[in-house]
């Protein structure tokens, strides 16, 4: 029988000589006997394919870490910043931290060293342990389709940073300077000066400028303006004469200096051909950026195939010092650029543009209190998901190697400190001041507004020209940028390898070149189908693990018991997670994730339904193309194909134990 928790709490008051670890594990102990799996997965476990353990800690910490470390610390999380009310975006960002995403965090790892003591790195196994009824392993399919799909289309953009850092070193991007446009023109444009020369190749003359200046807007630079900005005849109509300067430096600095290296980036992917036309559906990748694919390709398996401890551990040892002396490093030049362009622009104003509250965002046409804007929470929450690895089956499968009475409560708080100072600190003060120190805060807000890749990639590499010795600083970037991905490329590939392993007894080897097998045709689907990628990433990136949380919550919290869960958190740990978090785990974060998933229906399913534009654009705009659809097809067909190998594995299991 399951103690009261007022027993426990007599006990410790009265001076019961239990200690608190004690006493948590005879609670969780009494209330939770082994299954026959269980004891077979143990036994199995035990004999030659015993399952590896992390060789340090630290070790742990810094894979842990590399795991959570990814592109989106450093571009997804500043332009989610800045785009959703600057420093008002972290107040949900912080309260979403506290009640829902660290004890989350704390579960998953709980989970994950539950699972590895019975012989399970992935959560099939893991839910069936936990609640051993026909449809949970199946639940648990998830938190193995995730992560795999998201390692197609993750690794390929790990390719990206490798060869853009490879683009760098051997001077490959366009130049700033074949524009003729130099920083005494930044600092004319500032001071709204515009020359014959930086109008050289834009649709609006002197003329046009001149009658902007004074409130007139030509026919041609409100087309400009509306093609450069996306801005409608009534946001044009609306500028203030101190507006309009800045609208048309952020418009020139759009199309005559960020807009060619966007160019390059489609180049190099190949969606565009030499004169930087569309090629359609099917992409013409370079050789270059394909070799370079199947570098970072190879380089991953044989990491892999090196194991937990010889291969993922040593990697992050390795890697993930170099990640924050190369962030440092970065943050230093920035903040030692002063002002080179205009006193308006320079990186203390790049801060103060994403760290100061903007209390009212404008969405569809209509000023919004961040506070009150369902959709500022719903940003916020998933950058929290998509940094900390959340809901993907990531952090369980890497927790499933501790020993049975490792530390789970300090670690776990260890890797989310240091994911934090990553993204807030780090992530914070690189991209951002450095572009509104040469482009102004008008232009950095329109960069932002394009997403995540043009922030990176197209804003980034002007920005570093224009910097004394610009070339390394640049190769630096770019190189960060790898190493937070391939850390965070082994973390979502070793869900698959430790199912083959635990489940169906396949040593390292051969689990990793099925991995493989299945890896490389599916990651050409996104380097040669146009939207592709984009697909992969709503539905195993964004959609799928606030979904895959909310079902790991009720499954833990509720089915299997908050109190048992939460004597499995508390054993062997070195610290004691307050009370506090385990009503956030057991109330307050279903209802949050509830209330998330239910306002995304209603948003992208619902109204564009009622509406009629979900017919031409898609779920999340992503289009009805025939590429789409085969994408779909073939996640959908992945899924399947998930669970009837888990379905297979599970009997095998049962043949097992009853024979």
């Amino acid at each position: 029988m399951v103690p009261p928790a007022g027993d426990a709490s007599d006990a410790l008051a009265t001076g019961s000589a239990l200690s608190a670890d004690s006493l948590a594990e005879k609670l969780f102990r009494a209330s939770n006997p082994e299954t026959r799996a269980d004891k077979e997965g143990k036994r199995m476990a035990n004999n030659n394919g015993q399952r590896e353990h992390w060789g340090s800690r630290i070790g742990l910490v810094l894979a842990m870490a590399g795991n959570a470390i990814g592109i989106g610390n450093f571009l997804r999380f500043p332009g989610q910043a800045a785009n959703n009310g600057g420093g008002a975006f972290m107040i949900p960002y912080f309260i979403a931290l506290i009640v829902m995403a660290i004890p989350l965090m704390w579960l998953e790892w709980a989970q994950g060293r539950y699972g590895g003591a019975r012989g399970h790195g992935t959560t099939p196994g893991m839910f069936h342990s936990m609640w051993p009824h026909r449809i949970s392993k199946y639940l648990g399919v998830l938190g193995l389709f995730m992560p795999t799909v998201i390692l197609i289309y993750y690794s390929y953009l790990a390719s990206w940073t490798l060869g853009y850092s490879i683009y760098m070193v051997t001077d490959q991007l366009p130049k700033v300077a074949d524009t003729g446009i130099t920083k005494e023109d930044l600092s004319a444009l500032a001071r709204g000066e515009v020359s014959e020369k930086v109008l050289a190749g834009l649709p609006i003359t002197a003329s046009d400028v001149a009658a902007f200046r004074e409130g007139t807007v030509t026919p041609k630079m409100a087309e400009f303006l509306k093609n450069a900005l996306k801005l409608t005849d009534e946001k044009i109509a609306q500028l203030t004469p101190e507006k309009r300067l800045e609208t048309l430096e952020a418009a020139i600095v759009k199309e005559k200096i960020v807009a060619p290296f966007d160019n390059a980036r489609k180049a190099y992917i190949g969606a565009v051909d030499e004169q930087g036309q569309p090629v359609g559906d099917i992409y013409r990748v370079p050789m270059f950026s394909y070799l370079v694919f199947w570098g970072v390709f190879l380089f991953s398996l044989y990491v892999l195939w090196r194991g937990v401890s010889g291969g993922i551990e040593v990697l992050a040892k390795v890697g993930m010092p170099i990640l924050f002396v190369l962030a440092v490093i970065l943050m230093i030049r920035v903040f030692t650029l002063g002002h080179p362009v205009s006193e308006a622009h320079g990186p203390l104003n790049g801060l103060a543009f994403l760290w100061e509250p903007q209390w009212y965002v404008e969405r569809d046409g209509v000023m919004r209190f961040v506070l009150f804007d369902p959709q500022i929470w719903l940003a916020a929450v998933g950058q929290l998901f998509f940094s900390l690895s959340l809901g993907m089956g990531a952090i369980q499968c890497y927790a499933s190697y501790l020993r049975a009475d490792d530390d789970v409560a300090l670690t776990g708080l260890s890797t989310t400190a240091a994911n934090e100072t990553a993204e807030v600190v780090m992530g914070g003060s690189i991209a951002i001041p450095a572009a509104v120190t040469f482009f102004g805060i008008t232009a950095t807000q329109i960069i932002t507004s394009q997403g995540s890749f043009y922030l990176g990639f197209a804003s980034m590499p002007p920005v570093f020209e224009f910097m004394p010795l610009g070339q390394i600083l640049g190769m630096l970037w770019f190189f960060l940028l790898f190493i937070a991905a391939i850390t965070s490329v082994m973390a979502l590939a070793q869900p698959f390898i430790a199912f083959m392993e635990d489940e169906y007894g396949f040593s390292r080897s051969k689990a990793v070149a099925i991995l493989g097998a299945l890896w490389l045709p599916s990651t050409h689907l996104c380097i040669l189908l146009s939207g592709s990628l984009d697909v992969m990433d709503f539905w195993a990136g964004t959609f799928g693990p606030p979904l895959f949380a909310f079902i790991e919550i009720i499954l833990m919290m509720w089915i299997f018991g908050g109190e048992k869960m939460w004597a499995e958190l508390q054993r062997g740990a070195q610290i004691r997670p307050p009370r506090f978090f385990y009503y956030c785990a057991k109330y307050i974060a279903p209802l949050i994730l509830a209330f998330m998933l239910g306002f995304w229906v209603w948003l992208n399913i619902a109204v564009p339904l009622i509406n009629g534009t979900i017919f031409q654009q898609g779920v999340e705009g992503q289009g009805t193309g025939w590429t789409v659809w085969l994408t779909r097809a073939y996640l959908i067909i992945l899924f399947i194909a998930m669970c009837v190998m888990v379905r297979v594995a599970f009997k095998r299991k049962q043949q097992e134990v009853a024979s």
